[in-house]
């Protein structure tokens, strides 16, 4: 996938799928233009689309680095990702099972017999392999087993170990490449777009007025049926809801979303965590970005920290007479947003609600958003407390 500097998939890509630790080149000639080298001086574009305007640097990121050896951009090579690591996981295991056989004699080498496990287990082949030749080892015992038991050991742990490191050289490429198009004009066009799109709303809004906040885990500006929706089913005409959740938008976002749209809320609504804490944003937050302070990490960092977030929150509640906020369900995620919902839980002027015991793990769709009966149940239990609060 090509990303553009709003995060949004490039689409429309023609051709052949990019084969993996293929070299990628892109370029901007009022038009982007990307393709793979296949064959030297062989520069067939497989996807073009829309104006660039600008450094490709600046427009175009690479998804799955992991895929992708380098990118060469306006003829300037890039780094994107790390190779990925490639075994052939048969010959690997002929060749272990054989030393494996001549070392520890064929009666210690059952645990060998999971090595068709390596084509799915969640490790780099050789690891995998090495690991179940430690087993052996392990398994015969006696002078023998054990060397050969530790160095299968120590085998695995030096793949583990390396691809991990082989993954944190590519999270810092990603970021040195995204660094040019972090600026704040970059997170303010989010803020542009949900304000355009939610400012008749706010304007024809009865009262008592209901706000909720979130991302695409609400709806996020996405047509269709969603919590606020079926909120606004339940209460009638007890009161009015206006959902200004926005696709990708962290807790930054939505203060700047109430503050430019002006809004006074009897009861707002925070469904949020998942865009504040995901590592997405180059070496500083969006509040370092804004304040001009000096790149700080290494790689790709979470746009909001904890402290930033509950400052935000504040500011939100300062335009809310009643604040109601839950951390989103974010599959395994859970020490990161149980985190976030002790933030939540200790900001003054917050009621806060556990958003894990509402949301169920049945209830979501992929790993953060709600199938059509998660949000019904999600509905249910925010109407549920709102409704006290309502003449």
């Amino acid at each position: 996938h090509l990303v553009d500097a709003d995060g949004n998939v490039i689409g429309g890509a023609s051709g052949a799928e990019v084969a993996r630790g293929a070299a990628v080149w892109l370029r901007c000639g009022g038009s982007i233009e990307a393709g793979t080298d296949t064959r030297p001086g062989d520069r067939a574009p497989v996807a073009k689309r829309g104006a660039c305007g600008a450094p490709l640097s600046a427009w175009v990121r690479a998804l799955s680095p992991t895929d992708v050896r380098a990118v060469d951009v306006d003829g300037t090579a890039v780094p994107i990702g790390p190779r990925a690591y490639a075994a052939n996981a048969g010959a690997v295991a002929l060749v272990l099972g054989l030393v494996g056989a001549l070392v520890l004699g064929p009666a210690a080498l059952w645990p060998l017999a999971a090595a068709p496990l390596a084509f799915v287990a969640p490790l780099p082949a050789p690891a995998f392999l090495a690991l179940l030749l430690g087993g052996a080892g392990a398994a015969r015992g006696g002078p023998r087993g054990w060397a050969a038991a530790a160095a299968g050991l120590g085998f695995a742990a030096f793949a583990v170990v390396g691809a991990a490191e082989r993954t944190d050289e590519g999270d810092a490429a990603v970021a040195r490449a995204l660094a040019p198009t972090v600026t704040t004009a970059l997170f303010e066009r989010k803020v542009d777009e949900a304000v355009a799109a939610n400012a008749g709303a706010v304007r024809a809004a009865g009262r008592p007025l209901i706000v909720v906040l979130g991302g695409s885990s609400s709806g996020g500006g996405t047509p269709g049926r969603f919590w606020p929706q079926i909120l606004q089913d339940l209460l009638g005409t007890r009161a009015t809801v206006v959902s200004l959740a926005w696709g990708g938008a962290t807790t930054w976002h939505l203060r700047r979303i109430l503050d430019r749209l002006d809004v006074r809320a009897d009861v707002c609504v925070l469904y949020v965590g998942h865009n504040d804490t995901t590592a997405s944003v180059p070496g500083r937050s969006i509040a370092d970005v804004e304040a001009g302070a000096a790149t700080h990490a290494p790689g790709l960092m979470p746009p909001v920290s904890l402290a930033e977030a509950r400052a935000n929150v504040t500011a939100i509640g300062s335009r809310c007479a009643r604040v109601l906020a839950l951390q989103e369900r974010v599959r395994g995620r859970d020490t990161v947003m149980n985190a976030y919902a002790a933030m939540l839980r200790d900001t003054p002027g917050v009621t806060w609600v556990d958003g894990a015991a509402i949301v169920r793990p049945e209830h979501l769709l992929d790993d953060v958003h709600l199938h059509p009966a998660g949000h019904a149940a999600f509905a249910r239990a925010i109407h549920t407390t709102v409704s006290e609060w309502l003449p």
